[in-house]
């Protein structure tokens, strides 16, 4: 490979690299801010509040037009589980690239 076909697949490399990481970085401290909310979240899944909430729905005593997914038992357990894979991924992605 001569030089400048090398410095133009480097320069490439790192244009993207640079891209990659700051956009990462971005999202990263979205899903950290989020955590608050994830774990509200967590904690009335399931709860008495959410069971009333859930039951009050079945009973139509809720106006139509609520959006109301988060009392779909399938919407919040994956969404926690989501998040839960993703801390996972990132720790073993994390620990991969210190290791290098």
């Amino acid at each position: 490979m001569d030089r400048i076909t090398q410095i133009t697949k480097m320069e490439n490399h790192l244009n993207e690299a640079t891209a990659a990481v700051m956009e990462f970085a971005k999202a990263l401290e979205w899903f950290e801010k989020c955590q608050s909310k994830i774990k509200k979240l967590s904690d009335y899944y399931g709860s008495e509040a959410w069971f009333q909430d859930l039951e009050e729905y079945d009973r139509g005593r809720l106006p139509e037009d609520l959006k109301c997914g988060v009392l779909s038992e399938d919407a919040v357990y994956n969404v926690l589980a989501d998040n839960r894979e993703l801390a996972i991924k990132m720790l073993e992605l994390g620990t991969a690239i210190i290791k290098k």
